[in-house]
């Protein structure tokens, strides 16, 4: 269901799955290819997937971060951030050339959420 054409059926299945807490970690592989979708609300909740239950590995959530502050969504890049603002020094250290270069970005608004940073 996380693959098919379905952006309805994929937001919920991933509620569900966010639902799951911890167990739901064998489903950050799925999550990480849905961080490519064309809709913004699956790499939304994509992202949240990652917020709740791979909160627990720093690395993979500033690795999905890094990708998603460049994200052409606003709303996307919002979450990003404030789910940056959560992390340990170290983690948030590790974001730094991914703002870096979002401020390169042709995009205003994503240059403008970099600098906020």
């Amino acid at each position: 269901a996380l693959k098919g054409p379905n952006g309805y059926v994929r937001s919920q299945v991933l509620n569900l799955i966010r639902q799951a807490g911890p167990d739901a970690q064998s489903a950050l592989p799925a999550a990480r290819e849905l961080l490519k979708s064309g809709d913004a609300q699956v790499r939304l909740q994509a992202l949240q997937l990652f917020q709740s239950v791979g909160g627990r590995d720093p690395k993979a959530l500033v690795a999905v971060l890094a990708e998603l502050v460049r994200d052409p969504d606003a709303g996307v890049r919002s979450q990003a951030a404030q789910a940056a603002s959560g992390l340990d020094a170290a983690a948030a250290k590790a974001l730094l050339p991914a703002y870096v270069e979002a401020l390169k970005s042709s995009d205003a608004a994503v240059r403008a959420d970099a600098a906020a940073q």
